[in-house]
C-alpha cells in the first residue's frame, strides 16, 4: 500500500531541512551520495553494521536509485537488497521520480524512512509517508507505513514483537485514543 498526499512530502520536507545532525559516535554520508560522500562514509561507518542495537539518527539519507544504496557502508547487505527491492516498486510503471529517504536505523533490525515522489521526470509531483521497515522472522519488509501515528495494534498485527526507538515512526503510536511508547 503506497500514500502519497502532498501535505506529507512538505512535512519530510521540512523534517528533512529540520534535521538534527546524527548521534553522537555516529557517523553517516549527507544527503548527497557523491562518490565522495560514499567513500568518507565507508571508512568512518565500517564498525557500525557490527554493532547489533545501536541506533544511529540520519539527516535524512534520500536514495533514487540502487547503486547509491548499494554503495552504502553502514546498511548490511540483506537491508540492501531489500530497500533496492522498495525502491524498484516505488518506481514501477514509469514512476521514475519515486525516492526512499532513510533517517534511521537500528543494526540490524529496523530502518526508519519515507517513501515519496510521483510522475516521470521531469514533471515529479508531491506525494509520500512515513514508513518502518524491519525484519519479521528474519525477513525484511514493511512493518507499517502512513501518514498519521499509527494504532499500536497494527504494529503488532504486523508481527513486530520487539521496541521500537522512539524517534522512528510507530516508536510512539495511538492506543485508546491516547499516543503511547510502543509496547510489544
Amino acid at each position: 500500500m503506497r500514500f502519497r498526499p502532498l501535505v506529507l512530502v512538505a512535512l519530510a520536507l521540512l523534517t528533512a531541512a529540520c534535521a538534527p545532525t546524527p548521534t553522537a559516535g555516529s557517523t553517516v554520508p549527507t544527503t548527497s551520495l557523491s562518490p565522495a560522500s560514499v567513500t568518507a562514509a565507508t571508512t568512518a561507518t565500517a564498525t557500525l553494521s557490527t554493532s547489533a542495537g545501536k541506533v544511529v539518527d540520519l539527516p535524512g539519507v534520500e536514495f533514487s536509485t540502487a547503486a547509491q544504496i548499494n554503495a552504502t557502508a553502514w546498511l548490511a547487505s540483506d537491508a540492501k537488497a531489500f530497500l533496492v527491492g522498495e525502491l524498484e516498486l516505488d518506481q514501477q510503471d514509469g514512476n521514475d521520480c519515486g525516492v526512499l529517504e532513510v533517517s534511521g536505523y537500528r543494526v540490524p533490525d529496523l530502518i526508519n524512512g519515507d517513501e515519496f515522489g510521483i510522475g516521470t521526470k521531469p514533471n515529479c509531483a508531491s506525494g509520500g509517508g512515513f514508513i518502518l521497515w524491519g525484519k519479521i522472522a528474519g525477513k525484511w519488509g514493511v512493518v507499517i507505513g502512513g501518514q498519521a501515528e499509527p494504532v499500536c495494534s497494527d504494529i503488532r498485527d504486523a508481527g513486530w514483537t520487539s521496541t521500537i526507538p522512539k524517534e522512528f515512526y510507530g516508536g510512539q503510536c495511538m492506543e485508546k485514543g491516547a499516543e503511547v511508547i510502543y509496547k510489544p
